[in-house]
């Protein structure tokens, strides 16, 4: 799924992510998709919950992210 949307964005495309709330699976997959175009665990959770503060919203999730640190 993300190899495609990274097609998409690198194409010059735009995406949405989104699920019921808009917080914690949508921040976490946008996370995601920045630390797999390179920016750190650290910096792929600050750069979402810098335009939406809840992002991420529980320890579930920002542990999953840290297990794809490398």
């Amino acid at each position: 799924m993300s190899a495609e949307l990274h097609r998409i964005i690198d194409g010059g495309g735009k995406i949405l992510i989104h699920c019921r709330c808009g917080n914690g699976r949508a921040g976490t997959v946008a996370a995601l998709m920045l630390i797999e175009r390179g920016m750190t665990v650290d910096d792929a959770i600050y750069a979402v919950r810098k335009v939406r503060p809840e992002a991420i919203e529980n320890l579930e999730q920002e542990t999953y992210l840290r297990t794809l640190d490398p």
